[in-house]
């Protein structure tokens, strides 16, 4: 398991006047907006042997339309050979710089869909926490404003008219060299996807790596509730001393109990 070495990510460049046609990159965030996140034993274990937040290479991921431009995005350009040379840039760009995503659910309540997907074997548990507090372990590594983008995930299908939003990057060690500008694309997923209701940080790298661990404070600094799997979970006995007992909450689902 790789842990992050800071000076390999590429720096965001905020200070960069956005281009006409740009959305803001990044909006407003609530520090104390609940997120939370279905982890199996497995992975949990590994969290507590080594604290650390684990960030996937976004070519890794399930959905084989990550970091896709939306078709409706293209139609802007008014000829045909500039939107497919616009997409062919696209393309490489993604190819030359490597995104790495920690994806995270909004959290009112529980998932049942989520718990299906993301713990199978139906014994791990789910951690809540806040936005706040996870930039707070992120700041402990690097300035997180400086290099983590965090997004609200957008749900698109071919129709959707949305427009990617713009970042700079920049590599520090190679300072002559001028910013590169990508779309953020890695905000968008297609409409099945949409019970998710996603939370991303996201950083870069022209390292292409299967991911990076960002080190982290111990599990209970961080995290304000856990619920184990409500059909069945051996994460109590995993967790039960490193969690705060009042930090342990009952499942609404409860299958347990039938």
């Amino acid at each position: 398991m790789e842990h992050l070495d800071s000076s390999k990510l590429l720096k965001i460049k905020w200070n960069i006047p956005p281009l006409q046609h740009n959305i803001p990159p990044t909006e407003p965030f609530n520090a104390d907006m609940k997120i939370a996140r279905y982890f199996t034993y497995e992975k949990l274990n590994k969290m507590i042997n080594i604290p650390g937040i684990w960030f996937s290479n976004s070519k890794n991921l399930s959905d084989n339309l990550e970091r896709a431009l939306p078709k409706k995005y293209l139609e802007r350009f008014e000829l045909n050979d500039t939107a497919e040379a616009y997409s062919k840039i696209s393309k490489f760009k993604n190819l030359y710089i490597s995104s790495y995503i920690s994806c995270w659910t909004e959290y009112t309540n529980e998932n049942y869909a989520l718990w299906e997907i993301y713990d199978p074997q139906k014994n791990g548990a789910c951690l809540i926490t806040t936005i706040g507090k996870l930039l707070e372990q992120f700041e402990k590594s690097f300035v997180v404003n400086d290099y983590i983008v965090t997004s609200k995930v957008e749900y698109i299908n071919d129709n959707t008219k949305a427009e990617p939003n713009s970042i700079f990057l920049s590599d520090e060690n190679e300072s002559d060299y001028a910013p590169i500008h990508i779309n953020l694309s890695e905000k968008y997923k297609i409409e099945p996807y949409e019970y998710e209701k996603e939370i991303r940080f996201i950083c870069y790298s022209k390292l292409n790596k299967p991911g990076f661990l960002f080190e982290t404070d111990k599990i209970n600094d961080w995290v304000d509730e856990v619920i184990f799997n409500p059909f069945y979970s051996n994460a109590r006995n995993l967790l039960i001393n490193y969690i705060d007992e009042e930090k342990i909450k009952k499942s609404i689902i409860n299958e347990t109990n039938k």
